[in-house]
């Protein structure tokens, strides 16, 4: 029996961004997840902490119901007090319009190497990259492949907990670099990663062809 694996695609009639006005001095980064991710995010939440320790003008929303450990550890050290904010799950058929609408400068996908991470898509990068959101990501399994068909956007790709401090680093302090990397990872997604891309594929499958 032949095995197809279609690749993770988006709808972009779903994914319409819907920016709220604010204040320019303030840079908000975003991540969506939950607690099963605690061996994933280490690295770049750490690095995160010590970037919120030095710019009082960012800050942090974290959606799934909980606050990452590294995260928790600072704020126990009084670091990122007022900077951080949590928000519960939302239903999945409410999903779109919530990402849609959110007020995010820049997202965060980190993800460990491991076999059950090997199995995992790029949708992270897929999403934000519809609503022109720059995504900084793990150097790793299919995050690593997206960046790799395209030179520029292997920017956003971050091999250590250093270089999450780096890049996190310069994305906080550099808006228009985070304009020219939302924009090119959007030109991406639309090149090569929009539902209708996958319809030929779909169409043989479904036909039986080869």
């Amino acid at each position: 029996v032949p095995i197809f694996v279609i690749e993770n695609s988006i709808d972009f009639d779903l994914f319409a961004p819907v920016r709220k006005h604010r204040k320019k001095e303030t840079v908000t980064i975003g991540w969506a997840g939950t607690a099963t991710h605690e061996i994933d995010y280490q690295h770049a939440f750490s690095a995160l902490v010590r970037v919120l320790h030095r710019h009082k003008n960012l800050f942090v929303e974290f959606w799934g119901g909980h606050i990452p450990s590294p995260i928790a550890r600072g704020l126990e050290r009084g670091i990122g007090q007022g900077q951080v904010g949590v928000r519960s799950w939302v239903p999945i058929h409410q999903y779109p319009a919530w990402l849609s609408a959110v007020n995010w400068d820049l997202s965060l996908a980190p993800l460990q190497f491991n076999e059950f991470n090997r199995a995992k898509s790029a949708l992270k990068l897929i999403e934000a990259g519809a609503l022109k959101i720059p995504c900084l990501a793990s150097n790793v399994c299919e995050y690593k492949r997206f960046c790799e068909a395209n030179p520029k956007l292997q920017t956003l790709l971050c091999s250590s907990s250093d270089e999450w401090e780096e890049k996190l680093e310069r994305f906080v302090s550099n808006e228009e670099l985070r304009v020219e990397l939302g924009e090119e990872l959007h030109r991406e997604v639309k090149e090569r990663h929009l539902i209708q891309h996958r319809i030929p594929l779909l169409r043989k499958i479904f036909a039986g062809e080869p």
